[in-house]
This record gives structure tokens, sequence and C-alpha cells, in this order.
């Protein structure tokens, strides 16, 4: 093992900050020279300088860019792949420069992209010659049923490559699948845990979340607002139940492009104007304090995303805030909500069986039986703990 450690997160946004940070300031104290290439360097500095974690200057930051376009198609694929790579390799160059000692360690802290293109491992040992581990959060066809053995050890090809010392995934129930796909290499899972930030109490959205509620139950689709994300679904719901009784809420940023126009100009009429019963605030949410400040002010959480086969951190904040939450069923999400009692499952875009499943959620609420929900336990297996312990084991696997 290395004294210093590469962090690459090619992403940013949503909730990848605070993942990055956690991270950072997890190797820090466990006294690693930590370098972090992210899309934003300066926040990211910000947050390690007040964290308190880096001492004696162990601490640095590259910024991320993403390789030009090239060519098209396959081929195009395959280079940007490549690029990628060959950019994190520079990436790693440039902090051992500045690090000194041995080649350090690398953990990508976002796989995915970096499995796309399904490099050789001969090719891959050549373009990245560090020892390196990685994240993948969403290893797609090893839930799908249609996807066979052949399919499922292509994807895998990167993990094969001879410095891979393992892989980390955030989905439990792949684990087996993809140990045997990427020959035997190390797979550990990596809990998803939640930025526990106090929520702001004077955050505008959260106060206007409980004014508009008065005495209803408040049903929230919070974050990066994407069609895949049952918005159709919910909206049909609103349509099918009280106004009186009912508020639902819907407040991140609007991916418009994943939107039909009549769907759309429905939002942007919601947000302008207001609809009775449906509360909708596009824009992004400035972070972890207001983002669970929104969550803290509803009763219900609405996570039935559409063609989502993997973990996602709503799960997490519903468990800290102990908000019951609605999924899809036939994924890891539906496999968490009914192992810990989280809430419950209903078909992907069954708006009838949304309204029953919300019905029962309220009636729980109303008599006092959300106690004997699993948020406690999902938090005890889902905790800071149990993630610092898996990520420890990952890159010094």
């Amino acid at each position: 093992m290395s004294p210093a450690i590469v962090l690459i997160d090619p992403l940013g946004g949503g909730h990848r900050p605070a993942y990055l940070e956690r991270l950072c300031v997890m190797l820090l104290r466990a006294g690693r020279k930590v370098a972090a290439v992210t899309p934003d360097t300066d926040a990211l500095a910000r947050r390690i300088a007040e964290s308190g974690a880096d001492s004696g200057g162990r601490f640095r930051a590259y910024e991320y860019n993403e390789p030009p376009t090239v060519a098209s198609g396959l081929i195009r694929n395959v280079l940007r792949a490549t690029g990628r790579w060959m950019r994190a390799a520079g990436h790693v160059r440039s902090a051992w420069r500045d690090f000194g000692g041995p080649a350090p360690d690398v953990l990508f802290t976002w796989m995915d992209i970096y499995v796309q293109a399904r490099l050789p491992p001969v090719v891959l040992d050549r373009v990245f010659p560090f020892r390196w581990t990685g994240i993948y959060f969403h290893p797609r066809v090893f839930r799908l049923a249609d996807a066979g053995a052949t399919r499922r050890r292509r994807s895998a090809s990167v993990f094969r490559a001879r410095r891979c010392g393992g892989v980390g995934v955030l989905d439990g129930g792949v684990i087996a699948a993809l140990s045997e796909a990427c020959a035997g290499k190390p797979v550990i899972h990596v809990p998803d845990v939640a930025d526990d930030a106090a929520p702001d109490r004077d955050d505008p959205i959260a106060v206007e979340i409980r004014r508009r509620a008065a005495g209803r139950v408040v049903v929230g689709l919070v974050g990066a607002l994407a069609a895949r994300k049952g918005i159709r679904t919910l909206l049909q719901v609103a349509d099918r139940v009280a106004p009186e009784e009912w508020l639902f809420v819907l407040v991140g940023d609007l991916v418009e492009k994943t939107f039909e126009p009549r769907e759309l100009a429905r939002l942007r009429e919601i947000a302008g104007n207001g609809e009775k019963g449906i509360y909708a605030h596009f824009g992004r949410i400035p972070g972890e304090a207001q983002f669970n400040a929104v969550i803290e002010a509803c009763d219900v959480l609405f996570a039935a995303y559409e063609r989502f086969p993997h973990s996602s951190n709503l799960l997490a904040k519903a468990a800290l805030f102990k908000k019951p939450v609605v999924v899809s069923r036939g994924y890891y999400m539906e496999e968490l909500v009914r192992r810990y009692h989280l809430g419950a499952a209903i078909d992907e875009g069954d708006a009838s069986q949304c309204v029953q499943a919300l019905d029962a959620i309220r009636k729980d609420l109303g008599a006092g039986r959300i106690a004997g929900y699993g948020f406690d336990a999902y938090l005890r297996e889902h905790s800071q703990e149990r993630f610092e312990e898996a990520v420890m084991r990952l890159v010094g696997s």
C-alpha cells in the first residue's frame, strides 16, 4: 500500500461532493496523502480545510476535464474511454511528482464511465500502469435477467486488468455475479450512506412546504428531476387523490430534455402558477443542509423510479429522517425496502398501486405504526463506520 492515494471523481454535482469529501477526510485521518481529481477543486479544497483533516500539506486537488469528442459510433466510445484512462494516468503522475515517494494508489470513486467501453485488460495495463480500485455504482448488466454470463464477463473486462485490486459496489445483490465475471477479484459491498448535515431550519423551500402543508400529508420527490424519476406517475397520483388531504412536492433541478413537450409545459405551469395539491420548485438545491431540510419537511418520499435497478441515496435519507418511501418493484431498492420495512413497492408506473400504497402509509402515520419500520436497522447496516470499513478494505486489498 502506497502512503499516497489519488481519488478520481469525474461527475461532481448531486451527492457526489459529499461522498468525495467524506472519502478524502477519512483517508487523511488514516494518515494517507490524498489527491482528488474533481470538476470543482476550489469547493472541495475549502471543505477539506474546514474539516481540519489535512495536516502538513497532505492534500492536493486537480481539475477533472473530459477528453474531447472524436470520431463517431463505437470507435468514439473506445477512443473516449482510452482518453479518460490516459488523462487519469496524467493526474496520477502529477500527484506522484508533487508527493514524491512510491507511485500512489488510485480509487475511482465513480467507476461507471471507465467501464463503459470495455477496454481489453492488456490495453488498460499499458495505458494505466498504476494499482487501482473503483466503486461501481450502476452495474446494470448484472441486474438484468436476460444478460448471460458472456455479456456480464465482457462488461467487467476492465476489472480483470492486472493492476486492478478490486471493486466496490453499492448493490449487494450483484456481488457473486460480478466476482465471477471479473475473475475472482475482490468485490466489496460499500453501503450507501447519507450526509447527516443538520437541516437548515430557515431554508425557504422547506419553510414554504410546511406552510402549504397545513395538515396535509406531504409526498416529496427531491433531487435531480428527470422523467425516469417517475414524475409522470406522481402527477397521475396527484390527479386521483383529494388535494385537501395530500400535497405533492417536486424540488430539484429539472432535466428538461427528458420530458415530452406537453409534460414539460405542465411542469412549467405548476412551477409558475401553482396547481392545487402540487408544489414545485425547480433549481439546484445548494447544499446538504438545505436538501435535508426539504426531506425533513416531507412525510413520505417518492422514489418509484423507472428502469432503475440499483441503489439510491434517497433510501439512506429516508432512514436518517424516518420517512417512509415508495419505490418500484423488481430491483435492489425493493429488496432493501422489504428487508428493512422502509415503506412500499409498486409496479413501475402504476398510479393506482401508488395511491393504495400511500393510503396504507398514511394510516401507519396516523396510527403511530411508523415506530415499527426498520429505519434504525437500515442505518446500522449503512452507517458511516460500515462505509469506512468497506472503503479501507477496498483500498487496502
